[in-house]
C-alpha cells in the first residue's frame, strides 16, 4: 500500500498537481480576457463616441468627448491588466512552492516520528 501511495505521489498525482496550476492559470489569463484587454486597451469604453460635426467647435467637443472616453476605457482595462498580473503571478508562486514542497512532504510522517523518539529518549 505505501509502494502504491509512493507510486501516485511521484507519479500521476504530481502531474494532477501541474495540470491544475496549469489550468488555473489559464483560467484566469481567458477569465479576465488579457489578450484583448491588451488589444483594445485604448479603444473608447462601452463604444461611447461622439460623432462630430462640420462646426469646428463642435468637432472639438467631439474629440474631448472620444478622447475622455479613451482614457477611462484605457484606465479600467489597466486596471483590469494589473489585476491579472497581480493574480498570475500570485499563482506561480503558491505552484511552485507547492510543486516544490510535493517532493518532501511524504518525509514529513517520517520525519516527526523519528523527532518524536529522539525527544522521547532525550537524545
Amino acid at each position: 500500500m505505501i509502494s502504491q501511495f509512493i507510486s501516485w505521489w511521484y507519479g500521476s498525482g504530481w502531474n494532477d498537481a501541474q495540470k491544475y496550476f496549469g489550468l488555473t492559470g489559464k483560467h484566469i489569463y481567458y477569465g479576465l480576457s488579457v489578450a484583448t484587454l491588451t488589444r483594445t486597451l485604448f479603444d473608447p469604453w462601452r463604444r461611447i463616441v461622439t460623432p462630430s460635426d462640420n462646426d469646428p467647435i463642435a468637432a472639438l467637443k467631439a474629440w474631448g468627448d472620444n478622447l475622455v472616453s479613451r482614457g477611462v476605457g484605457a484606465t479600467i482595462r489597466l486596471a483590469t491588466l494589473i489585476v491579472a498580473g497581480i493574480l498570475l503571478c500570485g499563482m506561480a508562486i503558491v505552484g511552485v512552492l507547492i510543486l516544490g514542497l510535493w517532493f518532501i512532504w511524504p518525509l514529513a510522517g517520517p520525519a516527526a516520528v523519528i523527532m518524536g523518539i529522539i525527544l522521547a529518549i532525550g537524545l
